[in-house]
């Protein structure tokens, strides 16, 4: 009776030294913790962001799903050269199941991926929410390289001052507005393809602090926007400036998807910038031209292209 005491005894103490960390981390149980050895922003949809390419600074977020797992809004951060979880209890860890990994970066503690808030506004790398979805990853195959995907639309203005206008140029308000403006929205990230759902209409502006303008030297200002079908451009988009004390307004007409040439938008696709080049001339706001590009791109001159269907 005494032996077997001290073998059952025995027995539970070497259970009570394994600890947790024992556990997920032994390659006997199966667990293995998730690799993320690259995440870089693509060059048709973000410092770091904003011009694309390679991340190397920050955190992400990242959600797994498939039997098993229920991860959700796991921080993961910037650690030359790849990405390590805050802590252990943000760490991801993969049996023999297939597990699909959802990210987005920048990384926010209330983030949530089925109800996510847009607002759109000035540009802002904090602003710029940018995810991707993979699959295909088990404890035999967990190392995952992360290509994010920019979640909103971006219009850019550059704004020169024509060579008649006599004032300073001080610019006080952006203003946008119409009927595809949204000023809200809530993106559902759960789903094969991204779900807006929510869009409230109203007019999108901000200060953009323009002290003044020199005549043949553009100030480029850009807004995040919501992203729109060209269905929701039922009338033209309205701008209004603030410009040395005064309001100056015009109309983006909505462009034909077949135009190739002219300087309207009809459509705000995510992962697109629609530049917009503008003149301030006498008591009038004068666009020169509109070009639609990937991201990252704001050409000074342009015409209309229409957006392809992103594959």
């Amino acid at each position: 009776m005494k032996t077997k005491f001290i073998f059952a005894f025995v027995f539970a103490a070497l259970l009570a030294s394994c600890s947790h960390d024992d556990v997920v981390d032994n390659p006997s149980n199966g667990k293995t913790p998730l690799n993320i050895s690259l995440a870089s922003v693509s060059a048709t949809t973000r410092g770091a962001y904003d011009a694309g390419g390679v991340l190397t600074e920050g955190s992400i977020g990242v959600f797994t799903t498939g039997t098993g797992y229920t991860s959700a809004n796991m921080k993961y951060n910037y650690g030359t050269p790849s990405w390590a979880p805050q802590d252990e209890a943000n760490t991801v860890y993969l049996s023999n199941e297939i597990a699909t990994v959802f990210a987005y970066g920048p990384y926010d503690g209330a983030f949530n991926r089925a109800a996510a808030p847009l607002a759109a506004g000035e540009y802002a790398e904090s602003k710029d929410l940018c995810t991707t979805t993979v699959t295909g990853f088990t404890n035999t195959n967990s190392a995952v390289s992360l290509t994010l995907n920019h979640a909103y639309s971006r219009i850019s203005f550059v704004i020169n001052k024509d060579v008649s206008y006599t004032g300073t140029c001080k610019i006080e308000n952006l203003a946008i507005s119409g009927p595809a403006i949204y000023a809200t929205a809530t993106a559902d990230f759960t789903t094969p393809t991204t779900v807006i759902s929510g869009k409230t209409a109203g007019t999108v502006q901000y200060d953009p602090l323009i002290a003044g303008i020199t005549f043949g030297t553009p100030v480029t200002k850009s807004f995040v926007m919501i992203p729109a079908a060209t269905s929701e451009f039922t009338g033209g988009t309205v701008l209004t400036f603030k410009v040395d004390g005064v309001n100056l307004t015009t109309t983006l007409p909505v462009a034909l998807p077949s135009e190739t040439v002219g300087a309207g938008i009809n459509e705000l696709a995510a992962g697109y910038n629609y530049t917009v080049n503008i003149r301030i001339k006498g008591t009038q706001l004068v666009i020169n031209s509109v070009q639609v590009n990937p991201w990252t791109a704001v050409p000074v001159t342009g015409d209309v292209v229409p957006v392809a269907t992103p594959v």
